[in-house]
């Protein structure tokens, strides 16, 4: 009886989102003007803070019409892979106008509506990205940061119809792979002419299409340090490179976040 009435309960409120869905959809529309991609590298441990500063962040982006996307990577063995957690979308508010030609009972449903849905996304969002962080106590050997983007840029990022793009990748972005590693001695002396020429032989660019792109997490050694400047300017100066010859505009390349995205993006 017990799981009955959780399976109904579940059941109920799945399908009053979808009834929610249509009636958003059919009065305020679904026009995309702002497209998220949030990527999570999963063998990159984060500290609480950067957890909080990246959320924070994040939903400062979350603005009507806009639709977020969540990726994970991580490296390439058995059962982990590049994973789509899951899309989210913020429908648009009725204007002033459209709310004085419609009925009462109709705008009622409407607001309850927008209001479950705005904050119901809001919600299932945070506790997606906090559970894809990777746990500390898990050890990675490889990290497949090139070929990972790669792969969501060509097949998602450069497809999204949106007018304005934004890549938020949430990863230490020391590259530690077959083709090429930027630990240890390797990030002191890092050739960066060497390391663009590795990645245009191996084909490892992708198609941003003209996205900002913001990383969170450079450079970590583990929960708690961070590389020294000159270590830190040299990986930054590598991945600009990087993004500029993969069609997107690296905005900020940090540990975490100095100032708020809402300012730049509102």
């Amino acid at each position: 009886m017990k799981f009955f009435l959780i399976f109904l309960f579940l059941f109920i409120n799945i399908f009053a989102s979808d009834n929610c869905d249509k009636l958003l959809t059919k009065l305020s529309g679904k026009q995309k003007d702002r497209e998220v991609f949030i990527i999570i590298d999963q063998t990159t441990p984060f500290s609480k803070h950067i957890r909080k500063n990246a959320v924070i962040n994040i939903f400062a982006l979350l603005k009507p019409k806009t639709t977020v996307n969540i990726f994970t990577f991580s490296e390439y063995i058995k059962g982990k892979s590049i994973s789509l957690v899951d899309r989210y979308y913020f429908y648009p508010n009725l204007n002033k106008v459209q709310r004085y030609e419609m009925g009462k009972k109709k705008l009622r449903k409407f607001d309850e509506c927008y209001k479950s849905q705005y904050y119901g996304m809001r919600k299932k969002l945070a506790s997606d990205i906090y559970d894809n962080f990777k746990d500390n106590k898990q050890s990675s050997k490889k990290s497949e940061i090139l070929f990972s983007i790669k792969v969501i840029s060509e097949k998602a990022i450069k497809f999204s119809s949106a007018k304005q793009k934004i890549v938020i990748i949430l990863s230490d972005m020391l590259e530690n792979s077959i083709y090429t590693s930027f630990y240890g001695d390797k990030l002191k002396n890092l050739n960066i002419d060497k390391h663009i020429k590795i990645i245009k032989e191996n084909n490892l660019f992708g198609d941003f299409d003209n996205s900002d792109v913001i990383v969170i997490g450079a450079g970590i050694v583990d929960k708690e340090n961070y590389r020294d400047g000159k270590d830190f300017m040299k990986l930054e100066l590598l991945w600009k490179e990087y993004f500029k010859k993969s069609n997107a505009k690296l905005i900020n390349f940090s540990t975490e976040l100095e100032y708020p995205l809402k300012e730049r993006y509102y």
